[in-house]
């Protein structure tokens, strides 16, 4: 805890109450923050740890998984997708979630980007996806 902050002092807590408190703030809880073993709780698993309910991570979860195809269903541009893990060491290295789209060749850098700008502003009204995802990331590889 030093490391991170000189003047920070351990206060015990349960780790339910912990979750519960940065839960309510809509936080993050960050476990052994300045250490090799820094881990980072974002929102979805806080709720479930404050709530006692088990854990489902948003790329494994069909209902997100869903949405993110509803939506890609509509651009032809994109030939396949993946929907993944964008943080796998815990630690705010990434988003929570990285969708990984194989876009069909020959499309200029704007419509790209014009194709990017909308998907992405579906995503973020699609009431499911803006619950459970504390994050999303895009990365735009070739079909």
């Amino acid at each position: 805890m030093a490391r991170w902050n000189s003047a920070a002092r351990p206060i015990p807590v349960e780790g339910s109450r912990a979750a519960l408190a940065a839960a309510s703030e809509g936080l993050a809880l960050v476990l052994d923050p300045g250490s090799p073993g820094t881990r980072v709780f974002r929102r979805s698993a806080l709720q479930a740890a404050a709530s006692g309910t088990d854990y489902l991570a948003p790329w494994r979860d069909d209902a997100v998984r869903a949405g993110f195809a509803a939506v890609l269903g509509d651009y032809s541009e994109v030939a396949v997708h993946r929907v993944i893990c964008g943080d796998p060491s815990q630690t705010l290295a990434g988003p929570e979630v990285l969708v990984v789209l194989g876009v069909v060749r020959g499309l200029g850098p704007d419509v790209v980007a014009s194709m990017l700008a909308e998907i992405s502003a579906r995503w973020a009204s699609d009431p499911v996806i803006a619950e459970r995802c504390d994050g999303v990331g895009v990365k735009v590889l070739p079909a």
